[in-house]
């Protein structure tokens, strides 16, 4: 049985990711920048496909997408830099702070489904799987077709180099060859309009 007053308790905190723009693009002067929500819908997508497309488990992988930021409703979105000293906290105090606030929303869930996305973030977050790779190599390119969306439609006054450290931090930390092959087209197409 569904824990009626738990689910409304969590649903109350997820609305809250609705709310929260993302960090890069405000950086970045976008106007109306798409929110967490935003970006976890289209991850959720691109994780479902991907999977599908690639044998595997395409559950496992929307599950991931949907709690990979949801630490978020209690940090906010802390952008990560292609360089991180230009970053707000270093990268694994970042990471420790994601996972302490991730458990700490996943405990308003009943004790089941609070197992089951606790074990889906483990996973995901010490990329342990085939299908923590694809979502952690999807979150890159989904950001990456997001600055190509918003250069196309000129959402930013930052004019030609907007998105370039978007996109050399992709560029990092992209590594799957299927993720790789759409990456590349994306820089390609990018920079073939400057």
């Amino acid at each position: 049985m569904i824990g009626v007053n738990e689910i409304i308790k969590f649903a109350e905190e997820l609305m809250k990711l609705k709310d929260i723009k993302r960090t890069g693009w405000i950086l970045k002067k976008v106007s109306d920048p798409e929110s967490v929500a935003d970006h976890t819908f289209s991850l959720t997508f691109l994780s479902y496909l991907f999977a599908k497309k690639m044998g595997l488990n395409e559950n496992k992988a929307m599950k991931m997408a949907l709690v990979h930021d949801i630490n978020e409703i209690l940090t906010g979105d802390i952008a990560t830099r292609a360089d991180e000293k230009n970053q707000t906290m270093d990268n694994a105090t970042k990471e420790r702070i994601e996972n302490e606030n991730t458990k700490k929303i996943l405990e308003l869930l009943p004790v089941d489904l609070k197992a089951e996305l606790n074990e889906i973030w483990d996973e995901y977050n010490g990329l342990k799987s085939e299908e923590a790779k694809l979502v952690y190599n999807l979150d890159k390119l989904d950001y990456s077709i997001q600055v190509m969306f918003y250069k196309k439609n000129k959402r930013s006054t930052l004019g030609e180099d907007f998105g370039e450290e978007h996109l050399k931090t992709a560029d990092q930390r992209i590594n799957m060859p299927e993720i790789r092959k759409i990456f590349e087209q994306i820089k390609k197409t990018m920079r073939e309009k400057n």
